[in-house]
């Protein structure tokens, strides 16, 4: 199976960010530098940052991430995670049914995007179905039980911006994957009948701005993979690992 291991963010402002996604999703501190920290759950590093005072901000649309997606294990937890976000008073930009899943939106200090999601159930043999609809937040919470901790969080799918969104295909192709689902300018990827570990869109997109720009730098995959370190279209470096040596 090919899974999302962790994500790498560089950003301006490292106490800041920490602090906000320790709070956001419970993730625990594994390991650091003064430069950079390593956090996770269960033993397993979700997410990297690492600081560059020189780095620069802006909520712009330009080429990289539009969101990283932290895939919870139900329905009900999702509803307890928002139940608790609501009362930390988070600001919450919105909230989806896209029939494979349900997801609530929102930013990180820095203007990465989050996407904090469940899954429905769903053979990995059917038809990838994907649609925007609203969010029914109020049967969410209503079976949600009290919030219990981050086990069993892990990263669903990273999606990217780009001038132009057939600018990953050669790339997923190589990693095995196809694409599910096409929106007018986006396309979704995936691999072992999953609805899309990648995304791709267009929307609004500038040209590069020249310049060290927080965001994205990288991520970890495992799957049917070679050990290797590779740059991806948009020059992330990308970690490849075999699915057997993945934990979780």
């Amino acid at each position: 199976m090919t899974n999302i291991e962790w994500a790498e963010l560089r950003v301006r402002d490292l106490a800041l960010q920490e602090r906000f996604y320790q709070e956001l999703l419970d993730l625990e501190v594994l390991g650091g530098t003064d430069h950079s920290v390593e956090l996770g759950v269960d033993g397993r590093t979700l997410l990297r940052l690492h600081a560059d005072s020189s780095a620069q901000v802006s909520p712009q649309a330009r080429p990289g991430l539009f969101h990283l997606a932290f895939l919870l294990p139900d329905a009900g937890r999702l509803g307890g995670w928002l139940a608790r976000a609501r009362q930390r008073g988070l600001h919450l930009e919105g909230a989806s049914d896209h029939g494979v899943s349900e997801a609530i939106y929102l930013s990180d200090p820095e203007y990465n995007g989050i996407e904090v999601y469940a899954d429905r159930e769903r053979p990995r043999s059917q038809e990838v179905e994907m649609y925007t609809r609203r969010l029914d937040v109020a049967a969410l919470l209503a079976k949600a039980p009290a919030w219990s901790g981050s086990s069993g969080l892990r990263l669903g799918h990273i999606h990217l911006r780009s001038l132009h969104a057939q600018d990953g295909k050669e790339w997923f192709d190589r990693l095995g994957m196809r694409l599910t689902v096409r929106y007018p300018g986006a396309e979704f990827y995936a691999a072992d009948g999953y609805h899309h570990h990648f995304a791709v869109n267009e929307w609004g997109v500038g040209p590069a701005q020249p310049g060290v720009w927080a965001g994205l730098t990288g991520y970890g995959l495992s799957g049917p993979f070679e050990e290797a370190e590779v740059r991806d279209p948009w020059g992330h470096r990308v970690e490849l690992s075999p699915a057997s040596v993945s934990v979780g």
